[in-house]
């Protein structure tokens, strides 16, 4: 099988699990793998492992694909209900609503609809993006994980707490 890291490298993870712990006494071991039959490999051929950075836990994800990636396309709108929190979410919807026509009620609501997407959309630029910001600071830490040493454990630390915050605020909304 394929071994790859979350910036999609054909490298194995060196060392799956860690204690964490600082001056001198850090250990560090590959405990964690995958292991599939040649049956498996016959049905599944493009199976891939990605060992995920370690983020609330010891021990690294391991994460089993066994289809190649696919684009899905251009991505569909979707309301995000932090929006919802912003004054300027009203206006925005307001003026994309108002657009005023003699057409048929059915057509004018689509339209109305698809204008009222495509303004939230653009609006929308001006929030972060908090799955980037996640993927960035999963690759820093996959870094930090793979040199870990006495010095990069607090960074490691600071960015895994970081990631615990970002996905906090991904998930209340």
């Amino acid at each position: 099988m394929s071994f790859y890291g979350p910036m999609k490298k054909k490298v194995a993870k060196k060392f799956t699990w860690c204690n964490n712990w600082p001056a001198g006494g850090l250990i560090q071991i590959r405990l964690d793998r995958a292991i599939v039959n040649t049956r498996w490999l016959e049905k599944w051929p493009e199976t891939s492992v990605f060992h995920s950075p370690r983020v609330g836990s010891d021990h690294c994800p391991i994460l089993i694909y066994s289809d190649p990636p696919f684009n899905r396309g251009p991505k569909q709108f979707k309301f995000e209900a932090s929006w919802a929190d912003d004054e300027e979410c009203y206006e925005v919807i307001n003026s994309a609503w108002s657009n005023q026509s003699l057409e048929l009620f059915g057509d004018q609501w689509a339209m109305n609809l698809t204008n009222c997407s495509r303004h939230l959309s653009i609006w929308s630029k001006k929030f972060s993006n908090s799955r980037k910001e996640i993927n960035v600071k999963m690759d820093q830490l996959q870094v930090l994980q793979e040199k870990f040493d006495d010095g990069s454990i607090h960074m490691a630390a600071c960015l895994t707490k970081d990631i615990v915050e970002l996905w906090g605020k991904e998930e209340a909304y």
